[in-house]
């Protein structure tokens, strides 16, 4: 039997802990609900010439892909057509037009039309009024992603009211899907009626059914043509609203909310503005923000001055935001204001784009509700020639597009705005050598913008001179792709593989390769996260202890002293030294030549074993027996 000793070079676990301080999960946190200003100086855009109808309400409908392309729903009151246009490129459009159908309404009120996209299923949903004054549908069976729907032949039509059968024109206001429940809501009315229908539907082709009749009270306004909007909220939350009575062209409106948190079963109303100035129609609209609060934005007019109030109602009481006075006049044609847009963000923060106003032109208006106060007012057009029927939507990639028409020229524009690029983070590296070869670092990496990141991955011994690292495996706690990595670098870690838009990495630094031969405690590793567009903060772990060198000298030979049937004893050397020892390690086999450390091994810790190996001076002992 040949004998071999080996001195495994023992590792030194310092107990790093990684302290994680308070702050930076503060700033890591606040990555989520910061607002920064957009970039609203490109992506103008004139989509169509749509005649001058409809002014007080929605013309349209965005839906924005998960690459960022954009589809806007119009009527053409020129040729009395449904539309759809679509550019990949917002910030520059160049427009796709796509008639959907050919038998729009002719003129009024009803050219309104919608279209959202569903959030989980991906197929577009539109609807619309066609020539007769019915209300139609239509819808794009696939998953939008800018491949599809661009083809007449793409759409399935269908009729939901039809005014020939029901002897009433049909006014459409707002839709929206209820993701709690799962069903989309639709607010129309009938022409020359105060009623309000709150229909409901499952699937496009589906039948729809009646969620609620919203009578108005007797205080309330019986023209169908304006200005009304409806939320769902969850727990059976829903709030619908209107406004009072108008004595045009001198009198006053005001808006109404009536709202329900029972799924309908009870209402109650809530009147707002009744000390305005002379408006004909208040711009009003609502949503519930991401606490289950309602959020009501309307526009009155003060001193000659728009003025936008915003109330919020917790579910038991409402209260008083602010209001936010904008450019003098006191609305478009002095009596009228321009419908706002309240519609609710992928993160759940509430997105709102509005009017100010003038005597000859008005301007566009964006800010953002985080919860707790809206962010600072954002110029989107500065000029627009009586603009109104403002409408939008912001895409999972976080861009926003506007759309409003002007009364006087009959145009339908866009302005869009880039989604506000965030740089990535990384948390401070924590790193232990868990092997004589090997540093294991774990981290986390994250992006709200979902972007596909990349990290740089560096070492020193001093705090100064930085080297790229080797790395070995890495892996990640979510599933994805996997990452590709070379000396210094990770890249294609996907962030949109998680909720939070983090992924875990645990790097395996191939310690031996960069460092051999060294025993030092100073070591500290760096990482500079980069989402393809800007680099985040570089973070560097606390210093730790490596041991790639070799004891010495090494081990003195063994010598047999005595042999049996069943075990050998056997004399040991010299004795090695190392400032991180851990034991000697015997490895054995049967035959006459070739152990490696391949073969069996007698430890310390083995059965059968020898506690002596355990101490550099084998605890004074002179031999052992195997």
């Amino acid at each position: 039997m040949e004998q071999n000793v080996r001195n495994k070079i023992s590792v030194h676990f310092f107990r790093i802990i990684s302290v994680i301080f308070i702050s930076l999960c503060f700033i890591f946190g606040t990555l989520y609900v910061v607002v920064e200003a957009y970039d609203w100086s490109s992506g103008f855009s004139l989509v169509a010439d749509v005649d001058n109808w409809g002014y007080y309400n929605r013309r349209g409908g965005f839906v924005i892909d998960s690459q960022g392309a954009v589809m806007v729903t119009y009527h053409n009151g020129n040729n009395n057509t449904q539309y759809v246009a679509y550019t990949a490129t917002p910030e520059s459009p160049s427009w796709q037009y796509v008639a959907v159908d050919t038998s729009g309404a002719d003129s009024g009120y009803g050219e309104n039309s919608m279209m959202e996209m569903h959030p989980d299923l991906g197929y577009l949903f539109m609807v619309y009024i066609d020539v007769n004054e019915s209300l139609d549908y239509a819808w794009c069976d696939a998953n939008f992603d800018a491949s599809n729907c661009l083809d007449p032949s793409d759409w399935n039509k269908g009729n939901i009211v039809n005014a020939l059968v029901t002897g009433y024109d049909n006014y459409i206001y707002d839709m929206h899907y209820d993701d709690v429940v799962g069903r989309w809501g639709l607010l129309r009315s009938r022409a020359s009626t105060s009623v309000l229908y709150l229909d409901t539907v499952t699937t496009p082709t589906g039948t729809w059914s009646n969620l609620t009749t919203a009578n108005c009270p007797s205080n309330c306004s019986n023209d169908s043509a304006y200005v009304r909007s409806f939320a769902i909220g969850s727990s059976s939350k829903i709030a619908i609203s209107t406004h009072g009575v108008t004595v045009a062209p001198t009198g006053y409106s005001w808006p109404i909310v009536k709202y329900t948190t029972n799924g309908g079963s009870s209402w109650n109303y809530e009147t707002f503005g009744i000390d305005s100035e002379a408006q004909y129609v208040p711009g009003t609209d609502l949503e519930y923000d991401s606490d289950g609060d309602l959020i009501v934005v309307f526009s009155r007019p003060v001193s000659a001055k728009l003025r936008w109030d915003s109330w919020q109602y917790n579910g038991s009481s409402w209260s008083f935001i602010e209001s936010v006075y904008t450019a003098g006049g006191n609305g478009y044609y002095g009596s009228a204001s321009p419908r706002p847009s309240l519609i609710k963000k992928p993160d759940g923060d509430l997105s709102l784009a509005y009017f100010s106003s003038g005597s000859a032109y008005n301007g566009i208006l964006y800010r953002e509700w985080d919860g707790s106060s809206w962010s600072s007012q954002e110029t989107v057009k500065s000029l627009c020639d009586r603009c109104y029927g403002t409408f939008h939507a912001v895409g999972q990639n976080g861009g926003i597009a506007i759309g409003y028409n002007t009364e006087v020229t009959g145009y339908l524009y866009m302005s869009y705005a880039p989604p506000v690029n965030s740089a990535p983070t990384v948390l401070v590296p924590g790193a232990i050598q868990t092997s004589a070869t090997i540093v294991t670092v774990t981290t986390t990496i994250a992006d709200i913008d979902e972007n596909i990141t990349s990290s740089t991955f560096q070492y020193s011994t001093n705090g100064t001179d930085w080297t790229n690292a080797t790395i070995g495996n890495v892996t990640q706690d979510e599933v994805g792709d996997g990452v590709v990595t070379s000396p210094g670098s990770i890249s294609g870690i996907d962030t949109q593989s998680d909720t939070d838009n983090s992924v875990d990495l645990t790097i395996e630094w191939m310690v031996s390769t960069d460092l051999p031969d060294t025993t030092t405690n100073t070591v500290q590793i760096r990482m500079t996260p980069n989402d393809g567009t800007v680099d985040g903060t570089t973070q560097t772990s606390l210093a730790f202890a490596i041991d790639t060198a070799a004891p010495s000298p090494a081990p003195g030979a063994l010598t047999v002293n005595t042999t049996s049937t069943d075990s050998v004893i056997l004399n040991l050397g010299t004795t090695s030294t190392d400032s991180n020892f851990q034991e000697y390690k015997v490895f054995y086999k049967t035959g006459s030549s070739g152990v490696t450390e391949s073969d069996t091994a007698f430890t310390s810790t083995s059965v059968p074993g020898d506690t002596d190996l355990s101490d550099s001076n084998f605890n004074a002992t002179s031999d052992i027996t195997i």
